[in-house]
């Protein structure tokens, strides 16, 4: 008897992203562009692999038939995933670009957050050396200078305007007479 194939193990945002690209051109353009976001979080975040045959395959979104061609010579434990997981199944959002960017920047921020918690977690080991402690230090600055960086601005979010802060109302001689603000020059 054949040995039973499971899923593979995928995040639910990176099955949004699996389905934007596979549905959609424009998203799997825009994915396509930040190929790298995606292949630095796969320690972080699950069924980044799948994304990554996806990307580098690129079938024509606006063919059913591809995709669904596409699909079949997919290993059978992605294509179980993906079969497995609710948003995959889902319609696509009407500007499938910036839902595509959104995601990425909500992919980003997932693997910065683990990558700070192992992080953490190994610096509270015990037994830790010298030199491993150096090595998860300097990890640990990377990851609160990046921090920093997701504080003040996406990469994604070009389209942001600088807001000025309003300033002061010029000083105004107050006036201190009682007699009528038109009699005072």
């Amino acid at each position: 008897q054949p040995e039973r194939i499971g899923p593979a193990a995928l995040e639910p945002l990176v099955a949004y992203l699996c389905n934007l690209a596979l549905h959609s051109s424009l998203a799997q353009e825009r994915i396509g562009e930040q190929f790298e976001s995606p292949h630095h979080v796969a320690d972080y975040v699950e069924g980044v692999p799948i994304l990554a045959s996806i990307l580098s395959s690129r079938p024509d979104a606006s063919s059913h038939a591809a995709v669904n061609a596409f699909i079949a010579t997919m290993p059978e434990d992605h294509r179980l995933a993906l079969q497995a997981d609710p948003t995959f199944h889902g319609d696509i959002p009407g500007d499938p670009a910036t839902a595509a960017e959104e995601a990425m920047v909500e992919l980003s921020a997932k693997a910065l957050y683990r990558w700070d918690q192992r992080v953490k977690a190994e610096l509270a080991r015990p037994d830790l050396s010298m030199e491993e402690m150096g090595v998860w230090l300097k990890q640990a600055k990377e990851v609160g200078d990046l921090q920093k960086g997701t504080l003040q601005r996406s990469i994604f979010n070009d389209r942001l305007v600088t807001v000025k802060k309003a300033g002061k109302p010029p000083f105004q001689r107050g006036n201190r007479s009682f007699s009528k603000p038109e009699n005072n020059p």
